[in-house]
């Protein structure tokens, strides 16, 4: 499959505009995330979305296909269009990367919507509300509660 995609950016002409990294560590993606102007995420399906908060916590403009989880990840910070439709994905980017008041817009939104997003102390903190409310039933209330 990666043979196969890099054969397809060769024939379009694409390889001096792309790069396919593989796997990076922590100091490379921040370098990559600080020099781009927007995230694009043309996904079909994305079962949470964590790579666009994460985009967005760097105050990044995000574009993104309208799928699985990615709505509610970006939170309508986001300008999402169909999955499969490389023209709406065209224009989209081509409205961001030409409009630097939308593109300046858009990255104050999403760095707002990832801030109001819980951190991982908030997700703990709940989970160990959950267990502890488990903890307190007895088996018989379990049971009972998930018939």
């Amino acid at each position: 499959a990666a043979q196969a995609l890099r054969a397809a950016i060769e024939t379009a002409g694409l390889a001096p505009r792309i790069r396919l990294t593989g796997a990076l560590g922590r100091a490379a993606l921040d370098a990559l995330y600080l020099d781009a102007d927007l995230f694009c995420l043309p996904s079909r399906y994305e079962g949470y979305g964590m790579v666009i908060v994460e985009a967005m916590m760097r105050g990044l403009p995000v574009v993104a296909c309208d799928a699985g989880a990615v709505p509610e990840a970006a939170g309508g910070a986001a300008r999402l269009v169909p999955p499969g439709d490389p023209e709406a994905m065209a224009g989209a980017l081509a409205a961001v990367l030409d409009d630097a008041e939308e593109a300046d817009r858009m990255a104050a939104a999403s760095r707002a919507h990832a801030l109001s997003l819980p951190g991982w102390e908030d997700a703990a903190r709940i989970v160990a509300g959950l267990l502890a409310g488990l903890r307190a039933e007895s088996p018989r209330d379990m049971r009972e509660r998930s018939a």
